[in-house]
């Protein structure tokens, strides 16, 4: 699918979207469109770097893929949302869209707000303990929560039970402050998601226009929030990674963007 076509379903979407969610009483009615918004602003993100190479608007809806991210945390606290699986951990990757943004504060936001244990009827507890394990070295990475990260990674090693896990083993590498551990694992976790992503290609949600497989198929945003991950520790990437080229890789910024969600009753 041409990444224009992709770019202006996306652009739709999205005013769609917002229009609906600036309607909402309840943030329990817009948990889905918050996600979808969440995923496709990174999508858009994407578009605007590999159709212009525009790092300024990359970083622009990066960080609005982490601000919907934030409204429905920040709504849900406040409205008492409980028994809702938009609340796990792993629903998004709008942690990885904020680091790789370069905006630690927003991925900070992000993981204070993300209080919600573990729910085995919403989410993987091996996908769980690898974004709580995360959220700890973001909310502090000097020096590291060793307790919280060291809960986090037996909960992670219990529940993959002796399977091979790339994430577990970059997570590892960044517990240890382990440059070569951490470029190895990273590299052999892109390496496992360009696979699936060549897998998927010929998928039935593929054919049938998943507009948001197409740039993901070319830019990982999970690698590049853990290279930001990394950074924080003085652990560099290697300078090959797929799915992470050079332009992709944003210098951190004191700034969190244009928040869209601060005032909904703005949106048109």
């Amino acid at each position: 699918m041409d990444l224009a076509e992709v770019h202006a379903t996306l652009v739709s979407d999205i005013r769609f979207e917002l229009e609906q969610v600036g309607e909402v009483t309840a943030i329990a009615v817009a948990d889905y469109i918050m996600e979808s918004l969440s995923e496709q602003f990174e999508g858009l993100a994407i578009c605007h770097l590999l159709e212009f190479a525009d790092t300024a608007e990359f970083r622009e809806n990066l960080a609005r893929s982490g601000h919907a991210r934030r409204y429905f945390l920040r709504r849900a606290r406040d409205e008492k949302l409980a028994d809702n699986r938009h609340l796990a951990l792993s629903r998004t990757r709008a942690l990885f869209a904020s680091l790789a943004a370069g905006m630690l504060p927003l991925a900070r936001d992000i993981a204070a707000l993300s209080t919600h244990p573990w729910d085995g009827s919403w989410e993987y507890e091996d996908d769980y303990a690898y974004f709580a394990a995360l959220h700890a070295l973001v909310l502090q990475h000097d020096p590291l929560p060793a307790t919280e990260m060291d809960a986090a990674l037996t909960q992670f090693e219990r529940a993959i039970d002796g399977e091979v896990s790339h994430r577990f083993d970059v997570v590892t590498a960044l517990r240890r402050r382990d440059k070569d551990a951490f470029g190895a694992a990273l590299l052999a976790l892109m390496e496992e998601e360009e696979a699936r992503i060549e897998d998927e290609r010929d998928s039935a949600a593929v054919r049938e226009r998943d507009v948001l497989y197409w740039p993901h198929a070319r830019i990982s945003i999970e690698g590049l929030g853990l290279m930001k991950a990394g950074e924080l520790l003085s652990l560099p990437a290697p300078k090959e990674v797929p799915l992470c080229p050079p332009l992709a890789r944003l210098a951190w910024t004191s700034g969190q963007g244009q928040d869209l969600f601060v005032e909904m009753e703005q949106i048109v």
